[in-house]
């Protein structure tokens, strides 16, 4: 087992170093106190820190009194050196300092003591690394909804550097979603993807050397990844990583087969795992140690979830078989009865109030927390994948090769569209808006949940760093060549653009002042009519006031006749008297009439002596009139001129959208560029960082190697000298193999001899003699035997072994 497993604690190794975010001094890959620490101590410590003048009772002669602590007490926190009193005080980041009143220790000496603490304090090169007492994962506290306290986990500190990249996408096991964020996360070669769920962008990778990834969850809060599977028949993991920094937190459970369920409880805690063993083991993740096993199952177990809220635990195997247990103990809660096929998938909502089943044979049940089934429905040949989505609806997949969306009641709400193969995980985005479905060739599709249409793939086999930067310097090489030429095409059109707005400008220029004169000489014609009607109506109102005149002369002249008429009429009448009298009034009013008319013709004659200036004012005016509208003929017929030569001048806005357009193509091909140079820089120092990370685990491992060289000499020697002392024994081996065939003849002769012995008491003596010293060589073997066999058990301890 150790053979097989050296090369996997290698690149578990190289997944550690690529994972950190800062790098540490070089110290070697194993640091013990006998070989590294001690001595430090012994120059720098041991005058107030001897066994026999303890200050602060705290003595660090022996890794026991170390260990021991003193007064206050533990000064070390295995694989915590910043927890660590003794670290702080000599890394002079707490007081008192050490060495009181002394200069810092030297770096590669604090670096030392760091590592020794960090490694899990080691005694000597024999020794196994302690375990911190300390949990190894931050707690969380559930809320109602699990939300995290700051800003959703993104990931941080990851390197995207496949750890396998293959010829073909093999199949994804199993895809989870954030349930805070745009991030989703997918099973692939021996690492777990993240995609941005959004822009569908490649965000880390995490490694899982040590196996095929089985499982992938997302903590309640988001904040944490799980992984979890291994090798058929050798190896079951889980792994816990922290999104934000993309260090790996800790290594749960050492099954003797792979995983195939798991899941972390809400408050980080616990983690449950099963597979082909038929068990479940919930590890706490503080120490990995074993809080409970459930061994109900009679067969695989297939599928585990713990609820939302950290109450409950529901297990399921390959036969049907469902239970739900007490998440913090394991106690039974309840066995759910009804499916007759492997149970492929089970998802709890998110208010922990419904669980949804699915197995095999198409049937997904749902139940109520203490384990009555609440809905029945059939969803296709063999449902292999369930999950709600955050508002409550079901996503499944399975093996027709189809995606659906369900409500609750069973009712299909959309068919999200079809695989090219069976269909095997599903997930459904944080904000509710997408389905993240995989099939048996490894394709990965993101579907809108409202149209059920596709919005684009993910990559389960994405390409490696020196791929993306051939493909990024591929880009680069495509698009500079088209900078050169876009510009000369924008030059040119730019300057065909300024020659044609000049033209437009002047054509617009002339036009704007043949359209200001034609506009004035409007306006002076305007004038002009105005005058010209002015005049018209003056003598029209002059031939009125004529005409009025002469109809009150007519008026006067027909009084005044009819005055006379009076007159004569009087004349002819008797009595002297009465006609002298109304005679003179006849006379009187005559004289007045004819008074009155000569004011009239006076009036008359006035009025007529202002027609001839009037008429003459109206032809001036009407002769000013007859000139503009010339003039205006003129220019009209120049404005006309001026329209029709506009329809032949350049297309200012045709030329200025080509030139947009040659801009905006010499924009996006600069933007390429700049992309592409973006791109490569980022490439290069992700491979830059990635390189150094190799180096350093290059020099580890060349250290390990070394270290193992050495033992592997050390046991060279051992079975050089174990041979050599095995032909010792062969020897003397044989030798006590003749002496007891010569003591078995020495035997038959005494038991010969034993009948005459009496006569042969003499020879008696003598062989008795004999066998004693036959006796002492027997004893002097078994003591080489001994020797033999404590020298193999010695051996033993020097071969490779668990």
């Amino acid at each position: 087992m150790t053979k097989n497993r050296i090369p996997n604690s290698a690149i578990a190794l190289l997944v550690m170093l690529v994972s950190a975010s800062s790098a540490r001094a070089e110290v070697p890959a194993k640091v013990t106190f006998v070989d590294h620490v001690a001595p430090i101590f012994r120059e720098h410590c041991l005058a107030c820190h001897d066994s026999g003048g303890k200050s602060g009772d705290l003595s660090l002669e022996s890794y026991g009194d170390t260990m021991t602590g003193g007064a206050s007490g533990k000064v070390v926190e295995p694989g915590a050196a910043g927890d660590s009193r003794l670290y702080q005080l000599m890394a002079h980041i707490e007081t008192p300092i050490m060495p009181p009143g002394s200069d810092k220790l030297p770096e590669e000496q604090l670096n030392l003591v760091k590592a020794w603490i960090d490694g899990g304090l080691l005694e000597n090169s024999g020794s196994k690394a302690l375990k911190s007492s300390k949990p190894a994962v931050e707690a969380f506290v559930p809320s109602a909804d699990n939300r995290p306290s700051g800003e959703p986990a993104m990931p941080g500190g990851f390197f995207r550097e496949p750890v396998l990249r293959t010829e073909t996408t093999g199949a994804v096991a199993d895809i989870a979603a954030s349930p805070w964020a745009p991030l989703v996360a997918l099973t692939g070669q021996r690492q777990v993807l993240l995609y941005h769920a959004e822009t569908r962008e490649l965000l880390a990778i995490a490694p899982f050397v040590v196996g095929q990834p089985e499982v992938v969850r997302f903590s309640r809060n988001g904040d944490l990844l799980m992984v979890a599977g291994g090798r058929g028949a050798s190896l079951g993991v889980v792994h816990l990583w922290d999104i934000k920094t993309g260090e790996r937190i800790t290594e749960v459970g050492d099954e003797l087969d792979t995983i195939l369920a798991a899941d972390i409880l809400a408050d980080h805690s616990m983690v449950a795992m099963g597979g082909p063993r038929k068990r479940v083991q919930v590890h706490r993740t503080a120490d990995g140690s074993v809080a409970y096993s459930i061994t109900k199952h009679t067969d695989w177990v297939t599928a585990l979830e713990f609820s939302p809220d950290g109450k409950l635990l529901v297990t399921a195997d390959r036969s049907g078989g469902i239970h739900l247990w007490e998440a913090p103990t394991g106690r039974p809660v309840a066995a759910l009865n009804g499916h007759k096929a492997a149970i492929t998938s089970v998802s709890w909502r998110g208010d922990s109030k419904l669980l949804v089943t699915a197995s095999d044979d198409g049937d997904i049940r749902t139940w109520q927390p203490r384990g009555n089934q609440a809905k029945q429905w059939r969803a296709g040949p063999g449902v292999l994948d369930v999950a709600f989505t955050k508002d409550g609806r079901v996503v499944t997949v399975g093996r027709d090769r189809v995606a659906r969306l369900y409500n609750t009641d069973g009712k299909e709400l959309k068919n999200l569209g079809r695989g090219d193969d069976i269909t095997l995980a599903v997930a459904a985005t944080h904000d509710e808006t997408k389905a993240v479905y995989a099939d048996w060739t490894g394709a990965v599709r993101v579907v809108n949940l409202e149209s059920g249409e596709e919005a684009g793939r993910l990559d389960a086999n994405p390409p490696t760093l020196a791929m993306r930067l051939d493909a990024a310097n591929n880009a680069l090489a495509e698009v500079v060549p088209k900078i050169e030429p876009a510009e000369q095409a924008l030059s040119a059109a730019t300057m065909t653009l300024s020659g044609a707005t000049e033209v437009v400008e002047k054509h617009k220029a002339a036009k704007q002042a043949a359209t200001e004169a034609l506009a004035k000489l409007e306006k002076t014609r305007a004038e002009q009519q105005a005058q010209f009607d002015l005049r018209k109506k003056e003598i029209d109102e002059l031939n009125k006031a004529i005409d009025l005149v002469v109809d009150e002369q007519h008026a006067a002249e027909g009084k005044l006749e009819e005055l006379k008429q009076q007159l004569a009429a009087v004349g002819n009448q008797e009595g002297e008297e009465a006609d002298a009298k109304a005679a003179a009034e006849i006379e009187g009013k005559i004289a007045e009439q004819e008074s009155a008319l000569e004011g009239i013709l006076a009036k008359r004659e006035e009025t007529a002596a202002k027609k001839p200036k009037l008429a003459e004012s109206r032809k001036a005016a009407k002769t000013t009139l007859d000139a503009l509208a010339g003039q205006l003929k003129e220019h009209r017929e120049t404005l006309k001129k001026l329209e029709q030569e506009e329809k032949k001048l350049p297309k200012i806005d045709a030329l200025a959208a080509e030139r947009d357009r040659l801009q905006k193509e010499l924009d996006n091909q600069r933007n390429a560029k700049s992309a592409a140079e973006q791109q490569i820089a980022s490439i290069a120092a992700e491979i830059e960082a990635y390189a150094a990370a190799q180096v350093k685990l290059e020099a580890s491992f060349a250290e390990q190697q070394s270290t193992v060289e050495a033992k592997t000499g050390e046991l060279g020697k051992l079975e050089e000298q174990y041979a050599a002392e095995k032909a010792k024994v062969d020897e003397v081996a044989a030798e006590l193999e003749a002496l007891r065939r010569q003591m078995a003849d020495l035997e038959a002769k005494r038991k010969e001899l034993a009948t005459v012995a009496g006569a042969a008491e003499q020879a008696a003596s003598t062989l008795a003699a004999e066998l004693s010293e036959l006796s002492n060589e027997k004893a002097k073997v078994e003591k080489a035997l001994s020797d033999f066999h404590a020298t193999a058990e010695l051996r033993k301890q020097f071969q490779p072994g668990d």
